[in-house]
């Protein structure tokens, strides 16, 4: 949901830079309002998840920090609409931001790499428990066969 809402917002804001009047603009607010609140819980869900417990205070407290020195761009930024407009400065915030999409990707793919093998790992030894089974089986079936040729 955060994901597709925030591609709205993108999508509400470029309407809005294309001349798309107050309504995108008001629009664009509202999924930003809406996204808001999402982004403040999934920073600490995301580094509990990913890094564990045992030194989630210390991850978290140096994500917080590198965020609150980012903070002091905003002043640059400021000044570089003032002087060459709004478009300039959110065009590179937002390829700033579109940079962010590697870490998942990035994580997704090491995840992906842990997965695989284990999959491997079962089919092997699904393999291996239904050779071992088909095995026990002939054995039966051969045991079975020289005691009845054996009883007459």
């Amino acid at each position: 949901i955060l994901q597709s809402t925030y591609g709205l917002f993108v999508l509400l804001m470029l309407c809005f830079y294309a001349g798309g009047g107050r309504i995108s603009a008001i629009a664009a607010f509202a999924c930003f309002a809406f996204c808001r609140p999402f982004f403040y819980s999934l920073l600490p869900a995301f580094c509990g998840q990913r890094f564990g417990f045992t030194h989630f205070g210390t991850i978290f407290g140096l994500l917080i920090s590198i965020s609150g020195f980012c903070n002091f761009g905003v002043q640059t930024l400021t000044t570089l609409a003032s002087l060459y407009g709004f478009r300039p400065v959110n065009s590179l915030l937002g390829l700033l931001q579109l940079s962010t999409v590697v870490l998942p990707l990035l994580v997704l793919a090491k995840d992906r790499k842990k997965i695989k093998p284990k999959l491997l790992e079962k089919a092997t030894e699904h393999e291996r428990v239904r050779r071992k089974s088909s095995e026990l089986d002939d054995g039966l079936l051969r045991s079975f066969s020289i005691r009845s040729f054996s009883m007459k």
